[in-house]
């Protein structure tokens, strides 16, 4: 029987042997143990195979490239500290990387101090000083954003004189109202004008700066707001003709219906034979101050002749202002003529349809009615009357969309000048932004107190916790739930 020594295989001891004396030899100064990567092993020209680490070819393309490519290897090798032809040094390969690379590696194996790239410097500096005053000028003034200027000025107390002393609110707001210029100056809260002391006119120019800042900034906000739109005339002022008065009134282009108590409801001009002849339509709103987005007319489609025809104008053109005389509501408004106002605002002229519908004539950006007057002038006439063969112009119905300033802006005009004061009152502000949010959510409100109705008509429901939450309940209510 064969010993069992005979079958076994010399171990030799780890570090012994000419593969390991090489090894040893060519080992770089590196923490291999550490780089348990294989993605590494290869990055850095070493293969490693069943355990074993060997020489990484070297490409050889005829004679005179092997001797180029021996040289070159010779004196990488005594620039890397190697001892002889045959020693590999990695850092000549490392060396040739790019700092990605090097950060990778250095990150993977650690020990490559020498060639991990340094951190850059933190510089710090203020945007505006670097650029000047004039190209800082020039970048802010293309922000179309008003909360974005609001974010500008609170970055920090520099920013924010800066933004005060160029204003830029009050620019923005032009940009997006030319009728902003009629504004000549702004006070805040009831105050008339503040006495300044003599010596201190530039404390007095600075705090004049500030309040047109802040009006500004809040008058630009409500560009943009979507929240509180609505109809917007209070009444109406005077037609500039009127056929059969007062059945055929102005009155009747506020009732959006076109019968009223089984009688048609319109106004008419008066008969022209010249179709050229214009009617206009005055109207006063419910605040002197109101953003106007959109107006709406439905021409009157006469059912009751014969062809139903439509009595509608051509064009429709519209005029925003305030009157130049001190009448008040309630007074005669009849003797009141196109030459009694000032108009702040002329828009283009609008096609308008032949058609029995209300048709919305959008303008062409927001526009602040500074003094709460609108016309409405009609150019153009299409329909004849048979009975008469006169061209007339009948409106059903009129609607001023947008959104009342009030109470948080007003205005005083100056009737001689033409010149107006807007006057902020910020106190104001919390009041309609929690009216906003109340409007917001009322049919969410609504809905939600329907529902708890129905389950506490139940039967079997503690009503006391429907009490708490709905408030005292009714009689009415209280009966319905005996029975």
């Amino acid at each position: 029987m064969t010993p069992e020594r005979n079958f076994q295989v010399a171990m030799r001891e780890p570090g012994k042997g000419p593969k390991a004396r090489w090894a040893q030899r060519t080992k770089p100064p590196l923490p291999w143990r550490a780089a348990a990567s294989s993605t590494v092993i290869r990055a850095l020209g070493m293969d490693q195979t069943k355990g074993k680490r060997r020489k990484p070819r070297i490409e050889r393309r005829g004679a005179a490239a092997r001797e180029g490519s021996s040289k070159e290897r010779r004196k990488e090798n005594m620039r890397s500290g190697g001892r002889h032809r045959g020693v590999f040094s990695p850092l000549s390969h490392v060396r040739a990387w790019g700092s990605w690379e090097q950060t990778v590696v250095g990150a993977t194996i650690g020990g490559f101090d020498e060639i991990r790239p340094k951190p850059a410097m933190d510089v710090r500096a203020d945007f505006l000083e670097c650029l000047g005053p004039d190209t800082s000028t020039t970048v802010l003034m293309l922000l179309d954003d008003p909360a974005d200027l609001v974010r500008v000025s609170a970055v920090s107390r520099s920013w924010r004189r800066f933004v005060i002393a160029n204003s830029f609110s009050k620019k923005l707001c032009l940009r997006t109202c030319a009728e902003v210029s009629y504004f000549a100056r702004v006070m805040e809260g009831s105050s008339t004008e503040e006495t300044v002391e003599v010596g201190s006119s530039s404390a007095g120019e600075w705090e004049s700066l500030e309040r047109e800042h802040r009006a500004y900034s809040y008058l630009s906000h409500c560009f943009v707001l979507t929240i509180g739109t609505g109809e917007c005339i209070a009444e109406a002022i005077r037609a500039s003709s009127t056929d059969n008065f007062p059945d055929e009134s102005i009155e009747n282009t506020l009732i959006e219906a076109d019968r009223v108590h089984m009688r048609p409801s319109y106004w008419s001009s008066q008969g022209e034979s010249d179709p050229g002849v214009p009617e206009t339509l005055t109207y006063r709103l419910g605040s002197k101050l109101c953003i106007i987005n959109e107006i709406n007319i439905r021409p009157f489609e006469a059912y009751f002749q014969y062809g139903s025809p439509i009595y509608s104008s051509k064009a429709v053109r519209f005029r925003m202002g305030h009157s130049l005389s001190s009448q008040k509501k309630g007074e005669d408004s009849v003797e009141c003529t196109d030459e009694k106002f000032m108009w702040t605002y002329v828009s283009p002229e609008f096609p308008m349809a032949q058609q029995n519908e209300l048709q919305t004539f959008k303008l062409p950006r927001p526009v602040i009615c500074i003094g709460g007057i609108v016309q409405v002038e009609l150019v153009g006439r299409i329909q004849v009357q048979e009975m008469d063969n006169l061209y007339y112009v009948c409106v059903c119905h009129v609607q001023v969309v947008g959104r009342p300033l009030s109470p948080v802006f007003d205005v005083d005009i100056d009737m001689a000048s033409g010149s107006s004061v807007l006057k902020y009152f910020p106190k104001k502000r919390d009041a309609c932004i929690s009216l906003e949010v109340n409007e917001s959510s009322s049919w969410h409100r609504f809905g939600l107190r329907e529902k708890l109705n129905h389950l506490r008509s139940l039967r079997g429901w503690n009503h006391s916790i429907f009490n708490s939450l709905l408030g005292v309940v009714d009689s009415d209510s209280e009966e319905d739930d005996d029975e």
